[in-house]
């Protein structure tokens, strides 16, 4: 695969900046350039306990987007948006460990047959003599792979921790 024309971290920032900048526009819309200060001061100094309980997801969200661009720019699209499905098993497992949720059989043999489909897949893939892979294409694609579970992994516990800061709020 030929290298990206950017770095995924500049992307990320690029992102995140945009992101902000709306919020920004938001506020001032609203509240107007006194209030957007004063928002600040109340709901984000203010509140700094609550503010770093949800840096967490944040943080979990930006790391996603780094490993997520990484696992793009070493695997072929096909494989990253099939092992990007991975983020269902582990938004599952992550309910069921911090919002205690039970889940039915139905949908455990779902995510089951989810998981054996990836398996089959990626089984499939990973035989890089019949991929024409040499050495060093091998370990992009094991790197990739990696930041993808590591990307998925993440997008998973960040989904369901805001869930459950969410719910303690209300």
């Amino acid at each position: 695969l030929p290298p990206p024309h950017y770095l995924a971290s500049t992307a990320v920032v690029a992102a995140e900046l945009v992101k902000t900048s709306i919020i920004f526009t938001v506020l001032l819309t609203k509240h107007g350039a006194r209030g957007v200060c004063q928002t600040l001061r109340t709901e984000i100094v203010g509140k700094k306990q609550q503010t770093m309980r949800f840096a967490v997801p944040a943080i979990f969200y930006t790391l996603q987007n780094n490993f997520w661009y990484y696992g793009m720019s070493n695997l072929d699209s096909v494989t990253a948006a099939v092992t990007s499905q991975l983020k269902v098993p582990s938004t599952a497992m992550f309910s069921v460990w911090l919002l205690q949720k039970d889940l039915n059989t139905s949908r455990w043999v779902a995510i089951g047959l989810l998981l054996v489909g990836l398996v089959t897949m990626q089984a499939h893939a990973a035989k890089g003599d019949e991929r024409g892979l040499t050495g060093g294409d091998r370990r992009h694609y094991y790197s990739g792979m990696l930041a993808m579970i590591i990307a998925s992994g993440s997008s998973g516990f960040a989904g369901v921790y805001l869930e459950r800061l969410f719910k303690e709020i209300d």
